[in-house]
């Protein structure tokens, strides 16, 4: 607990524990100064000001994770509680501290373990999708086996791509995505993405309408410099979101324009986002209105774009519908 100067008036034997000074060491010392990083101190100045005058604060009736400097001079990870409380000489603040460094153990365990199942998946996939590829050229197949032949290699290479997305978004959570792009074909890309999406979700290609706003060299397509991989991703969250939301025989617009420097994307449908997640459509998690939904696609998809230098944004109205356009430099320096 501490009072209105921001000094520790109250210290019990847990916090001894967890951080190490005595109830001596710690009474009367600014709580701030004694277990706050110094990368914190600023926002802690700001945010007490606040607190001293009105008992209120962005922090205060909120549990949040952060980190916290011990008396050997390690930081731990922390959640901590706190609340207001008002006396005859002001507003004291207390706070209910947590040690969150085994929680954080096991969740890093557990990203470790599901980083390295979803890459040894990757080997025995490609055997999978490969082999149906082999037998389809054999002439005497009947068009139900090629047919089964096709759902075989579609589903699989919707599996590959769900490992390389959770792979790939592993790494730029994490700062471990190394950007190494290379010349491709962004109309073949989005083509591809609509074909597959097509026949591994059920619906029609031909609900996906492509724009082409621009003047196509035929000797080499579309052509960027970037990574082709985390481009098929982006687009596939975004047309899959897009379909989804959408009715069963509205269409799904996608406008291309391309000049010199940049490419944007834009994928249209007739619904608008619910009024609730609006304000926090590319946040991780945020959905509302589609069974299953996980929040994760257009988190994804934002996160990938900004980490091949692009940008991402969202329009939407309840007249005209939804727009999500992603900007993409024609070369990474541009």
């Amino acid at each position: 607990m501490i009072d209105s100067q921001g000094k520790v008036s109250f210290w019990n034997p847990a916090a001894e524990r967890l951080l190490g000074y005595s109830k001596d060491e710690a009474s009367g010392q600014d709580l701030h100064s004694l277990i706050a990083p110094e990368r914190y101190l600023d926002a802690y100045t700001k945010g007490f000001k606040k607190f001293h005058n009105t008992g209120q604060g962005d922090a205060i009736g909120k549990t949040i994770e952060l980190s916290a400097r011990i008396k050997d001079g390690r930081e731990i990870p922390i959640s901590l509680s706190l609340s207001s409380l008002h006396t005859a000489d002001g507003w004291h603040a207390v706070g209910i501290i947590r040690d969150n460094s085994e929680l954080r153990r096991l969740e890093k365990a557990k990203d470790d373990l599901e980083r390295i199942s979803r890459h040894n998946l990757k080997s025995p996939l490609t055997g999978i999708i490969n082999i149906p590829e082999l037998l389809m050229e054999d002439e005497n197949l009947t068009v139900q086996q090629k047919n089964m032949l096709n759902l075989v290699i579609v589903s699989g290479r919707k599996m590959l791509l769900q490992i390389n997305s959770s792979l790939d978004l592993y790494k730029i959570e994490n700062g471990t995505y190394e950007f190494l792009p290379q010349d491709c074909d962004l109309l073949e890309i989005i083509k591809g993405v609509s074909e597959l999406l097509g026949k591994g979700m059920g619906f029609n290609p031909n609900k996906v309408h492509i724009h082409e706003n621009y003047t196509l060299n035929n000797t080499t397509g579309l052509s960027i410099y970037s990574d082709a991989g985390l481009l098929e991703i982006i687009l596939i969250n975004l047309i899959k979101n897009a379909v989804e939301s959408s009715g069963h025989d509205d269409p799904i617009d996608i406008s291309i324009s391309y000049d010199c420097v940049k490419c944007n994307i834009s994928i249209s449908n007739s619904r608008p986002v619910p009024t609730e997640i609006r304000d926090k459509f590319f946040e991780k998690y945020a959905t509302a209105g589609k069974p299953g939904g996980t929040g994760l696609g257009t988190y994804s998809a934002a996160i990938m774009t900004k980490a091949i230098g692009g940008t991402i944004s969202m329009t939407t109205s309840d007249e005209i519908g939804t727009k999500v356009t992603v900007c993409i430099p024609k070369v990474p320096w541009s």
